[in-house]
Order: structure tokens, then C-alpha cells, then sequence
């Protein structure tokens, strides 16, 4: 019961930010819009803040959570490489509209035109990016299949790489995934050890 309060706070701040913005949404919307008293609220969050922190976590773990099941799935490290690299560009990319990506579409729909506020759960998923990027080339590494020197560079490598920004002009869906194929296999071609 008490997550289930909790998670519904959440979502319903989740939704007001979107709808009238993080600034003008006030604690007597949360509780009147989640059919909650404001001690209700208090007994969960201390502030507007508390709840935006926890919007923030819950928006950023939706945005990795995808990837996290590429990370703890069976698939032997090169294939589980490759899969999480699709998963990857697919959150990040987005085929309407070449220049903008989903993340700032995203941000967007929540924040409005304060992405400043949108930036941190980006900031957030990244840094959970991170540490799965990090175990997954361990794993690897760990077991021979990637090699040590370039598995420490992708995870910088990937930070800086949208596909979005490789796309200099629109492309059709067909050409955008042999490009993204493409793009893939010389990643995993590149930290994959030489067979001996």
C-alpha cells in the first residue's frame, strides 16, 4: 500500500509537470489531482522538490530499464554488445525528425521549455548508463571476448555519440538501419579481441 501511494504521488506530479510545468504545479495540485490530502503527501515527500527527485529518478529509470535487460540477459557478450547498441540508438534516436533527438522531445513533453530541469534526468540515466556499459564490457573482458584498452574507451565513446548527430541528411528507414548495422559492427569489430 505504501509504495502503491507512493508511486501514485509520482505519477500524478509526473503528469502535472508535463501538463502546467514543474514551477506552476503546486503541492495542493499533487494532492487534489491524486485525491490525497497534503499530510499524505508530507508523509511521503518533504517538499515539491522531493517529489520532482523522484519524478526525476523514476522518468530515468524507465529511460535505462530497457538496457538493463540487455545487460543481465544470456547472450554471450559480442551478440549482447550488439543488442544493447541497437536498444541504445533506438532511445536516442528519433526517425521524424532529424534534428531533434528523443531525449529532447522527451524532456520537452515533460519540462516544457525548461530542459534545464529535463537535463537531470538525462544526467541521471547516463550515469546508470554507465555502470551497465561498464559491466557488460567487463564481462566481456573478463571472458576473452573483448579487449581490455578499447573496452575502458567505448563507455566515453558512447556519450559523446547520438545517431542522430551521424545523420547529416534524412536518410529512408532502410538506409538508417544498414548505416546504424554498419555503425554497430565496426564498434564491436573494434573492441572484439583478434582470435588467436
Amino acid at each position: 500500500m505504501v509504495s502503491k501511494t507512493r508511486d501514485k504521488l509520482v505519477e500524478v506530479a509526473r503528469q502535472l509537470f508535463m501538463l502546467k510545468g514543474v514551477e506552476h504545479t503546486t503541492m495542493n495540485d499533487i494532492a487534489t489531482a491524486s485525491e490525497r490530502g497534503r499530510r499524505t503527501i508530507y508523509t511521503y515527500f518533504k517538499s515539491k522538490r522531493d517529489i520532482y527527485n523522484a519524478v526525476v529518478e523514476r522518468e530515468s529509470e524507465l529511460v535505462i530499464s530497457r538496457l538493463r535487460e540487455v545487460v543481465n540477459s544470456d547472450l554471450p557478450p559480442d551478440r549482447k554488445l550488439r543488442q544493447y547498441l541497437y536498444v541504445r540508438f533506438d532511445i536516442l534516436s528519433q526517425p521524424e525528425a532529424r534534428q531533434r533527438t528523443r531525449h529532447d522531445r522527451y524532456l520537452s513533453g515533460i519540462f516544457g521549455r525548461d530542459t534545464r530541469k529535463g537535463e537531470r534526468i538525462y544526467m541521471l540515466a547516463l550515469s546508470k548508463e554507465a555502470d551497465l556499459i561498464r559491466a557488460l564490457l567487463q564481462s566481456g573482458v573478463d571472458e576473452g571476448v573483448f579487449d581490455a584498452a578499447q573496452a575502458k574507451r567505448l563507455p566515453l565513446f558512447l556519450q559523446q555519440i547520438r545517431l542522430s548527430t551521424i545523420m547529416l541528411h534524412p536518410v529512408s528507414a532502410e538506409e538508417e538501419h544498414h548505416i546504424l548495422q554498419q555503425l554497430i559492427e565496426f564498434i564491436v569489430t573494434g573492441i572484439t579481441t583478434s582470435p588467436s
